[in-house]
């Protein structure tokens, strides 16, 4: 064989080699994709809003504590004493409120409204929060005589697990948390007041927001 048929010998064999490897990438990208696309899919359903909104509860309900503590807060005026032993009524909506959040004015004159008549309404405000801008608020939304308390030890906070404002729990006088709402929601107060009263007809079922 002459140094040329060599030669063409030679490289015939490695254009063999390379369209080998060339073939075996264009099956694994092939593969690849295929297992994106069946992944994808999965992720799809998982994920899904019903999914979604699914787990988001089951996640919700497993962080519900129980029971509110009967821990010592402070009115204005600096009276101090259990915030539970002042209620007067059966039930009481616990209320944790900031005069800067935006949604916690658009609650709390509803939750005035609707669950005043039935229910003892205690709004609660963290201890670093200004008292004179929290009147003020109160005022400007017409609720300057429902007063608030100041959790001064955040026991309330910590135990009750607040981590959104506003958040309200609807308890006994023991402490026992029979519901609780995250952020404004109508709907989430209509069914408060079907809790508390469910025979009054004179709510109507709000819009869904």
């Amino acid at each position: 064989m002459s140094p040329t048929e060599r030669l063409g010998w030679w490289h015939a064999r490695r254009i063999r080699s390379v369209a080998g490897a060339d073939l075996v990438t264009l099956v694994l990208l092939v593969t690849l994709a295929v297992i994106i696309m069946v992944c994808g899919r999965r992720a799809r359903g998982t994920l899904a809003p019903r999914s979604a909104v699914a787990n988001s509860q089951i996640l919700d309900d497993l962080e519900l504590p129980l029971r509110l503590p009967n821990a010592p807060v402070v009115d204005p005026s600096g009276h101090r004493a259990p915030l539970l032993d002042r209620m007067k009524k059966p039930r009481a909506a616990v209320a944790f409120y900031a005069p800067w959040c935006g949604p916690c004015q658009k609650e709390l004159p509803q939750l005035s409204k609707f669950l005043g008549p039935h229910v003892d309404i205690f709004v609660v405000v963290s201890a670093d929060e200004d008292l004179e801008a929290t009147r003020r608020q109160l005022a400007n939304l017409g609720l300057g005589d429902l007063g608030f308390f100041v959790d001064e030890t955040q026991q309330f906070t910590r135990e009750g697990r607040v981590t959104a404002l506003p958040t309200t729990f609807l308890v006994t006088r023991q402490g026992a948390v029979l519901a609780r709402t995250k952020g404004y929601s109508m709907s989430e107060l209509f069914l408060l007041k079907r809790r508390v009263a469910p025979g009054d007809e004179n709510f109507a079922m709000p819009e869904v927001e």
